[in-house]
């Protein structure tokens, strides 16, 4: 059972940078940016993600300095009329929120409280929910006509959401304020924090930016087997869950496959699977040591964001020394 959001299924897109290896061709093709320590290359990758399923749906590797607006709109042709994208505010455009409409594509996106006139009066206003239609700019117009996109009338809902660390503004095409109230909201974007932290398993755990080779070629084969073995490891870790539902059903807590093991797991059997010669008994048994290795899902509990620096090698040991 595909576990949903009234309805939908919630979808999350967002954007991260990629240190790459320095040589000519990959600058030409990627750029990068110069400063006092020399000039570092550096891609820009950008993911639609299942944030239930823990699912990689589409990604892209692109120049460093391509528009991570332009991306999301590319993931659209990706999604269905009963999907509910999420958004943090740097995607924040009216032409993009036109180019939902013109989809038929729901979405709940972050906005800065000086998006427009109109949200900078809803922040200073009493109101906590409210439905307007958006008034765009002369240029705002020129700039969706830009994309290809036809001037239709934008309709959406801003929401003031308040946290222990203050108060940020939503806006969202869901209007219907009895049937999703304002509430649930705070929880339905917290999940977009699922897309983060698939960013640092493709970076800590697949060690993505340790590319097997020098050439535009190798980067973009290394970035995208990176994402069809996380989404392997995660289908993988659907079917194991069942293995163990039935065993921790009279536990006091919840409890999940570990994915840093189950990428272990997985890797072994990967080749063989890719090549169609996996036996079903071989599958079963990797699915069962899968299950063999939980984590207690712990609710409400929070910690403070460490920043740690950490340099990992640009090539494989056995390219860079050979």
């Amino acid at each position: 059972k595909i576990q949903t959001w009234y309805g939908f299924r919630i979808l999350a897109v967002d954007g991260s940078k990629y240190s790459l290896p320095n040589t000519p061709d990959v600058f030409k093709a990627f750029g990068g940016q110069d400063n006092q320590f020399g000039r570092k290359l550096m891609a820009l990758g950008s993911c639609l993600y299942d944030v239930y399923q823990g699912l990689v749906l589409d990604a892209t590797l692109v120049h460093y300095s391509s528009s991570e607006r332009d991306l999301a709109f590319g993931h659209l042709q990706h999604t269905s009329t009963n999907d509910l994208i999420l958004y943090d505010r740097g995607y924040s455009a009216y032409w993009l929120a036109l180019a939902h409409i013109i989809a038929k594509r729901d979405f709940c996106m972050r906005i800065r409280s000086n998006f427009n006139k109109q949200t900078i009066a809803f922040g200073k206003s009493s109101k906590r929910d409210a439905v307007i239609i958006l008034d765009p700019s002369d240029e705002m117009i020129a700039h969706a006509k830009s994309k290809g996109l036809s001037i239709e009338t934008v309709t959406v809902r801003l929401l003031k959401i308040k946290t222990t660390k203050g108060e940020y503004l939503l806006m969202t095409t869901l209007l219907d304020n009895t049937h999703y109230p304002r509430k649930d909201f705070a929880g339905l974007y917290h999940m977009r924090w699922q897309i983060e932290e698939a960013y640092k398993t493709q970076k800590c755990r697949f060690e993505v930016e340790n590319f097997s080779g020098e050439s535009v070629l190798s980067l973009q084969q290394d970035y995208h087997a990176c994402m069809l073995n996380h989404v392997l490891t995660a289908i993988s870790c659907y079917y194991a869950q069942g293995y163990i539902n039935k065993h921790v059903s009279k536990r006091k807590l919840a409890y999940k496959i570990n994915f840093s093991k189950a990428i272990s797991s997985v890797k072994d059997v990967l080749v063989n699977a890719l090549n169609d010669c996996l036996l079903d008994v071989d599958m079963r048994q990797s699915l069962q040591a899968i299950s063999k290795n939980l984590t207690a899902i712990r609710s409400g509990r929070r910690f403070e964001r460490v920043k740690v620096r950490c340099r990992r090698p640009m090539l494989r040991k056995g390219y860079r020394y050979a």
